[in-house]
């Protein structure tokens, strides 16, 4: 039922899907009939390898991963935020930071400028708007 076009649609997704499909089926099967011990040396050595990786721009940032970051309509900064909560404003193009603006308490979702903000806005106004997985939203000024 419907266009002709979501009849091909949906052939190229069971000719593109069932053959992975299957070759995932195997894989798993196979992996299944592993003695214990294979199986556990192979989890041991995923995990030993997810431990050397390493998000470099996350611990300069903040203590836990960067979400969302973007450049001031200047150019003269940039803002981002973070699952710990904290957004932060820094200077560019040294990357100092210019001030920690606190107020989250889950996950920041997103943190973005005004659109006037550092090219005709007082800094005194909001500047900055931020959302968090929680649902809350703040707005910040640039010297808050």
């Amino acid at each position: 039922e419907g266009p002709n076009s979501l009849k091909i649609a949906r052939e190229w997704l069971a000719n593109y899907s069932i053959p992975r499909a299957k070759e995932r089926l195997e894989r798993m099967r196979q992996e299944s009939e592993l003695p214990e011990n294979a199986k556990m040396a192979k989890k041991q050595a995923v995990q030993k390898k997810m431990k050397s990786l390493d998000v470099e721009a996350s611990q300069i940032v903040d203590t836990r991963p960067v979400s969302w970051c973007q450049f001031s309509p200047d150019s003269k900064m940039l803002v981002t935020g973070s699952w710990s909560g904290v957004c932060k404003l820094w200077s560019i193009p040294d990357c100092t930071e210019i001030r920690a603006l606190r107020g989250h308490t889950n996950h920041v979702g997103s943190i973005v400028f005004n659109p006037k903000a550092t090219v005709g806005l007082d800094p005194s106004e909001p500047n900055l708007a931020s959302c968090a997985a929680d649902g809350s939203v703040k707005l910040w000024s640039l010297d808050s």
